[in-house]
């Protein structure tokens, strides 16, 4: 399966304010790709998940939150 992560200007905004680097974003992804379910989904939003980053590095309480959806298709042509 593959999947694509898209960005949203907000999202690519902020993460920039909160001085996130590109190596901070590539353990989210792999994060997220390697156990999305691992991520509770918020109640009444129809599968949007919330992850918790740790601002400081230390700890994620009190932290920033990404959300995100995980679109599964399948799509076969015969």
């Amino acid at each position: 399966m593959t999947r694509t992560f898209i960005q949203t200007n907000e999202f690519s905004k902020n993460w920039d304010i909160l001085d996130f680097d590109d190596e901070d974003l590539r353990l989210l992804e792999l994060s997220i790709l390697e156990h999305p379910e691992k991520y509770p989904i918020m109640k009444g939003t129809g599968g949007l998940r919330k992850a918790r980053i740790s601002l400081d590095r230390k700890g994620k309480s009190g932290g920033a939150r990404v959300c995100f959806v995980d679109f599964i298709f399948v799509e076969t042509v015969y």
